[in-house]
């Protein structure tokens, strides 16, 4: 059994009812996309949130697409599969992994999965991907929509607009700076792209003498033309 969270400020609302979420890249989500199927067509008020494949699970017909991981995120997913029992828009309790007895007790449908291994853990949900996380708080945490991505740009409709140099000791500090930036768009969101920007001590010795005067001479010719 887990603690049902208090959801982040802002989280959007989950329809009443019995909530999934999965995603496909999950052992156990596929094993137990079948049950969701027997679920649904038993009358339960089921909506399955997909983190990766919108159409997954094929057996289900409610089906919402997470891939943008806001759900998951703003309410606390941190195992897949997870139930949620919602009622008049909040979370009441949740279940994490598969448990035929746990399930049952939970959903009110007995003998599902009567075929399935009685238990079987659950996998890492995507919102809490180490390589993720960091994108996620502050898209969804930052004050506003924003999102860090990789350049550089490969789209002539991607442009830079401006940018600001920052001085900082390494990327978590230049992550804390890009919280408090302004959003850009009407809507209050917009995109931060942060790439470091390297000196020549950080070449250590493949910085040759010849490249440094190199360097001097450009910087030299470039101040002339000031």
């Amino acid at each position: 059994m887990a603690e049902a969270p208090a959801p982040v400020t802002g989280a959007p609302a989950l329809p009443d009812g019995i909530v999934a979420v999965v995603k496909r890249d999950c052992p156990t989500c596929v094993l137990v996309a079948p049950v969701l199927g027997e679920l649904e067509r038993s009358g339960v008020a089921l909506t399955v949130y997909t983190q990766d494949d919108p159409d997954f699970p094929a057996e289900v017909g409610t089906r919402r697409d997470d891939r943008s991981l806001e759900v998951s995120y703003l309410h606390g997913i941190e195992t897949v599969p997870t139930l949620l029992r919602v009622q008049d828009g909040r979370e009441t309790d949740r279940r994490e992994g598969w448990s035929r007895p746990q399930w049952e007790a939970f959903t009110g449908v007995e003998g599902i999965g009567a075929d399935l291994p009685e238990h079987r853990p659950g996998c890492g949900s995507l919102s809490v991907d180490p390589n993720l996380v960091d994108e996620l708080r502050v898209r969804f945490e930052g004050g506003g929509r924003r999102s860090f991505v990789d350049g550089p740009f490969t789209e002539a409709k991607e442009l830079v607009a401006g940018f600001w140099l920052w001085q900082v000791r390494d990327m978590d500090e230049a992550r804390e700076w890009a919280r408090r930036c302004p959003a850009t768009g009407p809507d209050g969101t917009g995109e931060i792209e942060i790439r470091p920007v390297f000196e020549a001590a950080d070449f250590g010795e493949a910085f040759t003498p010849e490249l440094r005067a190199q360097e001097e001479r450009i910087r030299a010719e470039a101040a002339k033309r000031q």
